[in-house]
């Protein structure tokens, strides 16, 4: 037919029954503002306006395709066929790949969808379609016969066509990143799930309390991971609420000053509050013991770059020295070497305490000591800025030699830290 695409049209609707909408979804990356069923019906128009040229120029070997196109592919074939030869002819066969119920699958699923949707206090939307076994096999079967290559899935346009028909009919909206809720629908199975995505947030978080661990595995339940599961996830229907922080923080640490960033997620909630201080009013359940400002909302691939941006960490540090050495010691002596620490490259490898689980390998950084207060005999206050990769109680103990130079060794003492405040984090 002087055409490459018409030539491959020609061949497949000559060896299989096909509807508008399956012949033009074999296309469907070729031209631009079409439904599948505009493009399908487009092509066989073309076609059967070539086939009538050839017949009217005299070619009446022609009828013989017509009449095959007609069965197997009805609309502009089968009426043209039925004027050029008085003949009747049945109707198209059964589309070889939807079995002429595409329209019908669309109805049944936007219903279902609706349904799911009004059960939910939700606003936007996004559908997940698992293939469609059966049409998607029968169309694979074509595209390999006749090396096609402009087609797509069948449930790609199951997808797109069921959102368009629930959002023009039910006014929701389809949203492709951080919808409200995701339709899953298994047509061979016959089931429709709503999945509710997680709410991400960014938060600062203050610790007040020593004995109050992070995350969930602390013994007895005593994590802010628990307390907010157990106590906020039910208002927001949540299956549970997890808090990643974006550096080290040990239960025993207090976390005040300006705090220290840290995400929230709350997963799979059911209800959703369109406004920060909500979320954030709903979090802060024990504000004796914690609490969380929440900043924005984040999506996940972002949450990666949280830790990134933090390159040091400001402690202050309740360090205890050896009676018996730091007794002939001047406080201004101790707090002069001390201070000296800034000026050195800590050589720091894998903490003891850690060797268990922990590979033994030696990290560098450096601390900036801002402050040295001498509270008692052998009590001394150090606030000091370390670059995020240091452990700082070993930078105060020096862990028998394994951190090199420490607050123990340049003053020459043991030192034991006896309480560690996280004041804030420079980026």
């Amino acid at each position: 037919m002087g055409s490459g695409i018409l030539d491959q049209a020609v061949e497949v609707i000559k060896n299989y029954p096909l509807c508008d909408r399956c012949l033009g979804r074999l296309f469907a990356s070729l031209g631009t503002g079409l439904t599948n069923v505009e493009r399908g019906l487009s092509l066989k128009i073309l076609i059967a306006m070539h086939i009538h040229s050839r017949i009217v120029a005299g070619e009446d070997a022609y009828m013989d395709l017509l009449k095959q196109l007609s069965i197997n592919a009805g609309g502009p074939f089968l009426k043209l066929y039925r004027k050029l030869s008085n003949e009747e002819v049945p109707g198209r066969l059964t589309c070889y790949i939807c079995g002429d119920r595409f329209s019908d699958v669309v109805e049944e699923y936007v219903e279902k969808v609706a349904k799911i949707l009004r059960s939910y206090d939700v606003e936007t939307f996004l559908i997940g379609f698992r293939d469609p076994v059966e049409m998607e096999e029968a169309q694979q079967e074509i595209v390999d016969r006749f090396r096609l290559e402009h087609w797509e899935k069948v449930k790609e346009e199951l997808k797109r066509e069921i959102g368009k028909a629930v959002m023009s009919r039910y006014g929701y909206r389809a949203k492709y990143e951080d919808p409200d809720v995701v339709v899953e629908i298994d047509p061979v199975r016959d089931e429709v799930r709503a999945v509710f995505p997680s709410e991400i947030y960014v938060a600062r978080l203050r610790k007040y309390a020593r004995d109050l661990h992070i995350d969930s595995k602390a013994l007895y339940g005593n994590s802010i991971e628990s307390v907010l599961s157990e106590k906020a996830s039910g208002v927001f229907e949540a299956e549970y609420i997890s808090i990643k922080p974006s550096a080290r923080i040990y239960p025993g640490y207090r976390v005040i000053g300006s705090g220290l960033s840290v995400s929230v997620e709350i997963h799979s909630p059911k209800r959703r509050f369109r406004d920060v201080k909500s979320v954030e009013d709903a979090l802060n359940i024990d504000p004796e013991r914690y609490s969380l400002e929440i900043i924005s909302r984040v999506r996940r691939r972002n949450i990666g770059e949280l830790g990134g941006y933090i390159r040091r960490i400001v402690y202050r540090v309740l360090v205890h020295f050896d009676s018996e050495c730091i007794r002939d010691k001047a406080v201004e002596d101790v707090a002069e070497k001390i201070y000296g620490l800034s000026s050195e490259v800590i050589a720091q490898r894998t903490p003891s305490r850690m060797l268990r689980w922990k590979y033994d390998y030696t990290r560098y950084g450096r601390v900036k000591v801002v402050d040295v207060l001498g509270v008692s005999r052998g009590l001394f206050e150090v606030v000091l800025v370390s670059d995020k990769n240091l452990y700082i109680e070993e930078v105060v103990s020096g862990d028998y030699g394994r951190t090199d130079p420490s607050v123990s060794s340049v003053v020459g003492c043991g030192a034991t830290p006896v309480k560690i405040d996280v004041l804030g984090a420079e980026h």
